[in-house]
This record gives structure tokens, sequence and C-alpha cells, in this order.
């Protein structure tokens, strides 16, 4: 594979370097020096990507706008954000100036295997562009392939606001239920089993009220991150709202996403929280509770009522667990009526 180029505007220094060891062998990183400026970065423009943060995309938004209208292929413009900086972002994903956007909190990993995936679909890309300029492929193919490309990046700008939580980077309550329905009916037509975990924190107002809602945002974003490196790609994971998440796992029997998510249960328990020990059970710690489509509902909204109802018996019976919903007995007909 050879290596593809990416320009890197980060001002976090340890975040950098994290960033260049991860793709040490399968990227180029290009990035300003006392020899090579930011404007001289840009007139290159020979990239698969560029990482940067809210200041240097505010500063050179004309610049990233040329330089990927200049491009032969789409290079992604990844934005690494502040919690703070969100009211701000829309500006510059509504006129193209970025095409993705990523929480600060993300671990490094989960960053770098997005860069990856990109990187290796913009080998993909050149090796069209190539067989187009040498003769070697049908051209209009390559221009519609591209233009899919295009329309893909279009519309996921378009809807990287409009889907995503900004406080934890994970998709918002409207995007969890567009995917829920649509991998229901994907199930369906498949056969294919399909589970839905709902999660909530435990004593989360009593952590509030003591430690105040910043200390409770950060607890949410690490929450966010360790439900991110637990899942698949092709899972996902939202907040549905205040202290509660939701995770779509598609090819997941009920048992099998009973254990993924005690597996995240007790990866959030063993981390250390600010302020843990002083939480009423001396730890802050999760409840969940699993639904699957077709054995627990036929809809989206029915799989999330009996999700729903798992984790608040999870809550009832002692919290910090993983409960499976199961349905209420129906009495015999031969159980006299009381």
């Amino acid at each position: 594979m050879v290596p593809g180029r990416l320009l890197l505007l980060v001002s976090d220094r340890s975040l950098r370097v994290e960033i260049e060891r991860a793709l040490l062998n399968c990227a180029s990183i290009v990035m300003p020096s006392h020899s090579h400026s930011i404007e001289d970065c840009f007139r290159d423009g020979k990239y698969y990507a560029v990482v940067l943060t809210f200041e240097f995309a505010l500063k050179y938004q004309s610049e990233l706008l040329h330089m990927a209208e200049r491009s032969s292929v789409p290079i992604e413009r990844i934005l690494i954000y502040q919690q703070s900086e969100w009211e701000s972002l829309s500006p510059l994903v509504e006129r193209g100036i970025v095409t993705r956007l990523v929480p600060h909190f993300w671990d490094i990993q989960t960053m770098v295997d997005l860069l990856l995936r990109l990187c290796e679909r913009e080998e993909i890309e050149f090796s069209m562009h190539h067989q187009q300029v040498t003769g070697n492929h049908n051209a209009s193919e390559s221009d519609l392939k591209k233009r899919i490309l295009e329309l893909e990046m279009q519309n996921r700008r378009l809807s990287a606001l409009a889907t995503t939580d900004g406080l934890t980077g994970l998709a918002n309550r409207r995007e969890l239920n567009d995917v829920l329905s649509k991998e229901i009916s994907r199930a369906r037509r498949f056969n294919q089993p399909l589970s839905f975990v709902m999660c909530d924190v435990d004593h989360f107002k009593n952590y509030n009220d003591n430690f105040g809602h910043p200390a409770g945002d950060d607890v949410l974003q690490t929450i966010a991150a360790l439900m991110r490196s637990r899942l698949r790609a092709s899972d996902l994971a939202a907040r549905y709202g205040g202290e509660e998440f939701g995770m779509v796992l598609p090819m997941t029997t009920k048992e099998s996403a009973i254990r993924v998510a005690d597996s995240l249960r007790k990866r959030i328990e063993e981390h250390r929280f600010a302020h843990q020990t002083e939480q009423p059970n001396g730890n802050l710690t999760v409840s969940m509770g699993v639904a699957a489509i077709g054995e627990d509902g036929d809809t989206a909204a029915a799989v999330i009522d009996a999700a729903d109802k798992a984790l608040y018996l999870a809550k009832q019976t002692g919290r910090n667990k993983v409960l499976g919903y199961h349905a209420p007995e129906k009495p015999s007909e031969d159980t006299p009526a009381k």
C-alpha cells in the first residue's frame, strides 16, 4: 500500500505526536514548518485528508475551499472540535469548509481507524484517476464514480450537524431512530438478528447536583468514548437523551448483545471517574436493558420500549447490571380469574 498524504493542522502537540506515531507506516504526514508555511501546504493540495482544529478552519476557510476545488479527487476536511465550539460550527459545515466532525475526546485509535479507512479509499480514487488519465479505463465511468464520492461527502456534510450530539459526538436521537428503522427493515429482508441496547448512568442526578454540570458532561463524554471503543464499525452508538444512550447492534442475537453490553458495563465500572467514590455505591456505574427484533418487538418503537423496560428492571433490582427483556407470561386459560 502506497502511503497517502495527510495534512495535519493541530496545535495540540501531544495529539499531533500520537497521530504521527499511529500512522507512521501508512500515511505521509505533512505539517507546517519553518521552511514550509501553512499557505505552502495549501498550495500543494495533494492530500487525501486534512485534520485540523477550529482556529485553523476559521482562519483558512478560502484556502480549504480552493484546495478542495483544485483536487482531482475529494479531500476530507476533518475538524476536531471542542464542546464550546459546537454552536459556531454550522457555517463551516454548511459552506463545505469541513466535511467531518470529530469531538476532541475521541480516543486516538478511533481517530486513526477513521484516517486509515480514508487512506484506503484514497488509494482506490487515485487508481481510478490514473486509469482515466492513461486511457486504460472508460473516462465516463471514472467520472461517475468520482461524482458519487463527491455526493457522498456532500450528503454527510449536510447531515453532520443534524445527526450528531454536540456534547458526546455520538449520533443523536433522531439519527438513532432513523438507523434503527432501516436496520429493522434490513434484518427482516435477510432474516438476520438485530439487537438494541438502552443504557443509563446510575445516580447521575446525584453526581450532577454534587459536582456540577461540567463534571457531569465529562462523565457523559468519557462513557461515549468507552462505548465507541467497544463497538464495531457496523454498530451505532447514540445519545438518547440526558444520561441515556442507545446502541444498535446489527447481526447480533440478544444473547450476544447482552455479552457485549456487559463487557462495556464492566469497562465503565473499572474506569476511574472523578468523585466516583462519593457516589451512593462508591462507584460510577451504568445499567442496561437489551431487546431483539422479532423476539421482543417488530418496530423501532416496540424494541426501544422493550429495552427500556429491561433497563428499568435492572435499576429496580440493584443497578450496575445488564438485563435482557422478558415479556410477561400470559395467564393460562385454566388459571381461575381473581
